[in-house]
């Protein structure tokens, strides 16, 4: 696997930041994790039991790959879920983020990994460094309606030096076999009703970059996108750490919503870390000699309608109700580094943990006129709310 098929993770920025070259991520938006997440909806096998079908492509992909370990996984928002396993015990899930599939669903391609302990990508994932000490993978993105939902991959303990090009053309046909069972499985399940309407409380955090656009005219084209996905991949890969919904994303930033039952806390956690990793991200830029961008956050709290819509096989979750404006508001009045919070996003704040929020000025928007606190100093001795 070459450099350049690899995303571009914060460590790889050191070496390829501000060259036209660079790799670049492959990044996620709203719009391809609501259309995937609706594919694994239909097929609809989250959390159901092991089938022979789906062990019988296991085992044969064990032989194929002389492989002590291998697995049938779903991901879907936040999670690996695996629907079948050899050889590793009874193993049923792991969180999405860091792992080797989270990766090769990104990627049209197999992802083979021979030593993970010398592949920058991997060598300092808790998967190889802990735990199972995982040293050589090899997975094949599973795509079913255009949308690639999950993988079937082998894992070894000990490095490998090479992969025949046999045996990657018969782990080819058991991702194949294992596509047509999870296309028939969509196609049995097809008609499954949305889920009900959401009606609650939610707390939108608004992400603005200022001068984004002017990276076009200081930079070449590819360098300028080279370093606008550096801010965006970092943002989103944060958003999936807490949990949120990417519910908007241009080029002048992104809109996060979350609806946990903790959402005010969590919301304002997620902010504090984006703007200690943009403070990373910065003295990066400024000893490559690249143009910064300001970043400012906007929080409120309100009540939202999401309904799934559509008809058929096409539904798209939709919010229908809620005041976006006022986090974009107070995201465009905040200075570089600043989280900006609303009246009633302190509000909630204050019923969960001690804030000082200041009122000093106040926010129209077509919905209401708001009261700005400023929560920019909020942060506990890690970097988290306290």
């Amino acid at each position: 696997m070459s450099r350049r098929e690899r995303p571009k993770k914060k460590r790889q920025l050191k070496r390829g930041l501000g060259s036209p070259d660079a790799p670049k991520p492959q990044l996620y938006s709203h719009q391809e994790e609501d259309a995937r997440a609706e594919v694994i909806r239909r097929i609809g096998l989250l959390d159901t039991e092991p089938e022979e079908r789906f062990d019988r492509i296991c085992r044969l992909a064990g032989d194929v790959m002389k492989a002590p370990a291998t697995y049938i996984a779903l991901l879907d928002r936040h999670r690996q879920w695996f629907k079948s396993t050899e050889g590793m015990g009874e193993l049923k899930e792991t969180p999405r983020e860091g792992t080797f599939c989270d990766y090769a669903i990104r990627r049209s391609r197999p992802t083979v990994v021979l030593n993970a302990d010398q592949d920058p990508l991997f060598k300092k994932s808790p998967y190889v460094t802990d735990g199972p000490q995982v040293k050589f993978y090899a997975g094949f993105p599973l795509t079913v309606d255009g949308q690639r939902v999950g993988t079937l991959c082998a894992l070894d303990f000990e490095p490998r030096e090479a992969v025949t090009e046999e045996q990657l053309e018969k782990f080819y046909d058991l991702a194949r076999m294992a596509e047509k069972e999870l296309e028939q499985q969509e196609a049995e399940g097809a008609g499954t009703p949305p889920d009900p309407v959401f009606v609650g409380e939610v707390t939108f955090l608004q992400v603005k970059l200022t001068g984004a656009r002017d990276l076009f005219t200081l930079l070449e084209p590819a360098q300028a996108v080279s370093v606008l996905n550096a801010y965006l991949e970092n943002f989103i890969e944060l958003s999936r750490r807490w949990a949120a919904r990417l519910d908007d994303l241009t080029v002048d930033g992104l809109r996060l919503l979350f609806q946990d039952e903790e959402h005010p806390v969590t919301a304002l956690a997620c902010a504090v870390e984006i703007q200690k990793e943009v403070a990373e991200l910065h003295q990066l830029l400024q000893e490559r000699g690249v143009p910064a961008l300001q970043v400012s956050i906007g929080l409120h709290s309100d009540k939202a309608m999401i309904a799934t819509l559509g008809g058929g096989e096409s539904y798209r979750q939709t919010l229908l109700a809620g005041d976006t404006q006022a986090a974009e508001k107070l995201a465009g009045l905040g200075l570089d580094g600043s989280i900006l919070a609303t009246d009633q996003t302190a509000l909630a704040l204050s019923q969960r943990v001690p804030i000082d929020g200041i009122a000093s000025l106040r926010v129209v928007t077509d919905f209401g006129a708001y009261a700005v606190c400023d929560l920019t100093g909020f942060v506990g001795q890690d970097g988290t709310p306290r």
